[in-house]
């Protein structure tokens, strides 16, 4: 009989996790046993995964002919990841062979890797570990934190997740340091948070923006129906509501809720139907807004200051932005002296009406204007020659927009008095 000496074990960071296999009698001829790791049984615990052991997810453990026992050593790694303050896998012995006279007398044994507050920014380690070891915190000791003060503590920066755990943070203080940014997923799974303080930060008021994203396909000009997200990147603080709009290019329009839960990144997606040629454009027609009523007790009144909620820009479905079109380098477009006219046709392709914009960078040079669905470029008196980027724009209905750029070089030729127009390495961006 082949069992575990123990059936389960503690390990932390960047330490190894041995189990011993025994027999309950010396082994008469040496022998083979593989295993692997998984996740453990219980759904309620968080699962450790390849990272965790360097990759080692499964081999072998070999019992020597006259020995009755063996170690199966695995190192456990320090991936320098947040993860939660305990996870678990489970080692478990594979059957051995047909015929063997082996028998497997419990086969599987569960490793705990202690993570602990080791691996966050080192003013939240210290603030959560206290006196004790930074793999010491259990996950009850970090949902039974209720306060966090990190104010003016010389905080640079903070680590996505650094929040991982608190799950009954209700008053979180990073007031007087040097953030320039929150990190994505800051906010994730703190649900009952009454007051943030990030005043007097160089970043602060932070943005919070609710944003949109299709996530059923790569490009938002995919074919439909499409599912679309509402999400915050560094997780919404506190509830955040918004209007939508979804608009159609024919004129027929709708509006609907969408939120954000508290401690969320992301609100359930919703399915948008496609509508005609030209697409669905969807934009907030309300923006979130930020509580900062009643600042004078925290824990009874929602206080977030150094926030700010914005709305994100419009997504369009189903419809691609206008194409631009390359113009061939070194052509020679003179035409009616100190006059070009580009047909804006041959800049950009589009199967609808767009507007037009046009600068030009350099406009003591060259003139830019456009007219009757042409590019104008009109030369300024004088013989001086130069040379001008002009930067032609085209927006859509739905307020999605393309550029051209054209690199312009102005030839003066004495004989006539005329000049002439050289097109050099015209681009797109």
């Amino acid at each position: 009989l082949l069992s575990f000496a123990s059936s389960s074990i503690v390990v932390r960071e960047a330490a190894s996790a041995r189990l011993t296999l025994t027999l309950n009698r010396p082994a008469e001829s040496a022998f083979e046993l593989s295993w692997r790791t998984g996740p453990d049984a219980n759904a309620a615990t968080a699962d450790a995964d390849a990272t965790d052991v360097g990759g080692q997810q499964q081999g072998t453990a070999t019992i020597a002919a006259g020995e009755s026992e063996t170690v199966i050593e695995i190192p456990v790694a320090d991936d320098q990841a947040i993860e939660p303050p305990r996870e678990y896998l489970s080692l478990t012995l594979l059957p051995p062979p047909s015929g063997s006279p082996l028998a497997l007398l419990g086969s599987s044994a569960l490793i705990e890797i202690q993570e602990g507050v080791c691996d966050r920014t080192p003013a939240v380690r210290d603030a959560l570990r206290g006196a004790r070891p930074c793999w010491a915190p259990t996950p009850e000791d970090l949902s039974a934190t209720t306060e966090l003060n990190l104010g003016n503590r010389q905080l640079a920066a903070l680590r996505s997740r650094d929040l991982l755990g608190l799950s009954r943070l209700r008053v979180l203080r990073l007031q007087g340091n040097g953030l320039s940014s929150l990190p994505a997923a800051l906010f994730e799974g703190i649900r009952g948070l009454r007051a943030v303080d990030l005043r007097d930060n160089p970043g602060a008021p932070f943005a919070l923006e609710m944003g949109l994203v299709r996530t059923d396909a790569t490009e938002p000009w995919a074919a439909g129906p499409a599912e679309v997200a509402t999400q915050v990147a560094a997780g919404a603080p506190f509830p955040m509501q918004a209007q939508l709009a979804i608009e159609e290019a024919e004129g027929a329009s709708t509006t609907e809720a969408v939120s954000v839960s508290a401690g969320s990144v992301a609100a359930p997606s919703m399915r948008i139907a496609p509508a005609g040629p030209l697409g669905v454009r969807l934009t907030f027609s309300r923006p979130p807004a930020v509580p900062t009523t009643m600042c004078g007790n925290a824990q009874r009144h929602p206080c977030f200051r150094g926030l700010e909620a914005h709305a994100g820009p419009p997504l369009v479905l189903f419809k691609r932005p206008p194409l631009a079109l390359g113009v061939a380098s070194e052509v020679t477009l003179a035409a009616n002296g100190e006059r070009m006219v580009l047909p804006l046709t041959r800049l950009f392709d589009a199967s609808e009406a767009l507007s037009f914009e046009a600068m030009s960078d350099n406009p003591e040079l060259v003139v830019v204007s456009i007219k009757d669905g042409d590019l104008v470029l009109d030369a300024n008196a004088g013989g001086t020659d130069g040379t001008a980027t002009v930067t032609v724009t085209a927006t859509d209905w739905a307020g999605q927009s393309t550029s051209a750029r054209l690199e312009l070089t102005l030839e003066f030729v004495p004989r006539g008095f005329l000049r002439s127009w050289r097109l050099l390495i015209p681009s797109t961006r």
